[in-house]
């Protein structure tokens, strides 16, 4: 590994020596014999590959003689494979086959993902760039769903403004009314029109706040919304897996919506309902996230065929199959604990609203002192000066012990007194979790970006609350990744004894095949014998 030096291909134009040593650290490296086959169509194929050495081609399909059909796809070294698959992953249309001895690094889809969140700066770094006539510069040909803002997401979209319009005829029809009825009688004012205006003002003003705050995104593995609530003030993020949708509704009703071309979408799931209110041509919507749905099942599918295959040409159910050469060192980043732990903390603003009456207090008092304001010696100011300190020293203590640690496939709310008064452990099990969605309440949450994160357990038991943590979105995000990485865990173990059961029974196969003419010749001898005493 010490050898191989990330070459420089447009993609990664923009990294620098950092970033190219990272990225170069989570690959892995294969060889291929001339005429191994790398991937079979429909495996699910969600890898990056870079070709170092040798020629890899594509072919739709294999004819019934064995040959393919006209080669789709042909990499030289120096050619990335399956960039252009990042951002919308489907099962393989064809295969790849290794026409010489090859040498390639391969960076699984996962691998991408987990590796450009924890590094925003290599996120982007790889983001594609384009020139004026749509000619790709630099970095990936597509870019990765990565979380990148508050509730967003790179491929997202607010509700339609396409009602101003309708808004501006019905403003424009009221104030003409209001004018003709202001010139008819002479006890209104002449200002009277202006009311349909201030009415249009204030609703427009309504109405870009809550398209500003309302976000939908839709990839290949979530569906997400972000709304905001004017009766509690408060913005609110959901997310619910491809896997766990179960179906999809549009709605339009009345007829300005029809003309309009606007209408509410329902993603039915498993764990919560998400509408999406008012947005353009809905149906188109509902299409695409039933493909996602669609192309999900087929991805499950291909893995769970390339799992077993591979699993089989390791015991050496093949002559000529891929080899990995080198594996990449568990992760274990500077956040993490010694078991992958992740921590999180409630917000440092939280923290300062509790100690600012204090130190304001602190302040006064020697300000009453220093100007003699007040008949105040200075031993007893500094000794209610050390007093109050002293509590915000106790109170900067406990929100240190309050601490959300995510480890394993648990959740953990510990939360320790300072001086060991108390202590108090609560663990939930995310495979135990339906729904993970955010809470910020009020315009100090919404300015200093902290909020709740509310767990949904099966069960009628009350929700479980992560309270006041920062970036409250981005801890949704982990707990949802964890959750899912933890629910893959579970059906990796599982899948892995069903591949050692059908392992088991190809090798017994095999063994049976091998001794198959010898037994069949001891059948037709007896047989003859049974025929002559006959």
């Amino acid at each position: 590994m010490n050898d191989i030096v990330l070459p420089d291909h447009p993609a990664f134009y923009r990294l620098n020596d950092i970033q190219r040593s990272k990225l170069l650290q989570a690959a892995e490296i294969w060889d291929a014999p001339a005429g191994a086959k790398l991937y079979h169509r429909g495996d699910s194929g969600e890898d990056l590959l870079f070709l170092l050495s040798g020629r890899v081609e594509g072919g739709a399909h294999s004819q019934s003689d064995g040959s393919r059909q006209p080669t789709a796809t042909i990499l030289l070294p120096g050619d990335i494979w399956g960039e252009d698959r990042l951002a919308h992953p489907s099962p393989l249309a064809e295969s790849l086959y290794a026409v010489e001895n090859s040498r390639w690094l391969r960076w699984s889809r996962e691998t991408l993902l987990n590796l450009m969140t924890a590094t925003p700066s290599m996120r982007r770094a790889l983001e594609p760039v384009r020139g004026r006539d749509n000619q790709h510069l630099s970095g990936l040909a597509s870019a990765l769903p990565i979380l990148e803002s508050p509730g967003g997401r790179r491929r997202s979209f607010h509700p339609s403004r396409r009602p101003i319009l309708p808004g501006l005829v019905l403003c424009l029809v009221g104030a003409a009314l209001l004018y003709f009825l202001a010139g008819k009688t002479d006890s209104f004012s002449p200002l009277l029109p202006m009311a349909a205006v201030a009415i249009y003002a204030g609703w427009l003003v309504y109405f870009f706040i809550s398209r500003l705050l309302t976000v939908y995104s839709i990839d290949a593995d979530s569906v997400t919304l972000r709304s905001f609530d004017w009766n509690s003030f408060s913005v609110e993020s959901q997310r619910v897996s491809m896997e766990g949708v179960l179906g999809v509704e549009t709605e339009q009703r009345g007829m300005l919506n029809r003309i309009i071309g606007i209408g509410t979408v329902t993603v039915r799931a498993s764990t919560a309902n998400l509408v999406f209110k008012d947005i353009n041509q809905p149906w188109k919507v509902a299409q695409k996230i039933l493909h996602y749905k669609g192309v999900i099942s087929a991805r499950s599918q291909g893995w769970d065929k390339e799992r077993v295959r591979r699993k089989l040409e390791k015991k050496g159910f093949s002559e000529s199959v891929p080899i990995l050469v080198h594996a990449p060192p568990a992760e274990k980043g500077k956040k993490f604990g010694a078991n992958g732990d992740i921590r999180f903390r409630k917000s440092l603003a939280v923290l300062a609203g509790k100690l600012a009456l204090p130190i304001v207090l602190v302040a006064l008092l020697f300000v009453t002192m220093h100007f003699h304001l007040l008949p105040l010696k200075p031993p007893i100011v500094l000794t209610a000066a050390l007093m109050i300190l002293s509590w915000c020293l106790y109170r900067w203590g406990a929100w240190r012990n309050d601490q959300f640690i995510l480890s394993g496939g648990n959740v953990i709310d510990l939360y320790k007194k300072p001086l060991g008064l108390m202590e108090t452990r609560r663990q939930i099990e995310l495979a135990s979790v339906r729904n993970i969605r955010t809470e910020q309440k009020g315009l100090l949450a919404f300015l200093f970006r902290f909020g709740n994160v509310v767990l949904t357990t099966n069960g009628e038991g009350a929700d479980s609350v992560l309270a006041h943590v920062s970036r409250p979105w981005k801890v949704q995000e982990a707990l949802y990744r964890r959750r899912e990485e933890h629910i893959r865990y579970v059906e990796s173990a599982r899948r892995e004894q069903n591949n050692e059961e059908i392992t088991r029974f190809a090798e017994a196969l095999d063994q049976i095949r091998a001794a198959g003419p010898k037994r069949t010749d001891i059948f037709h001898s007896r047989l003859k014998k049974c025929r002559t005493l006959k």
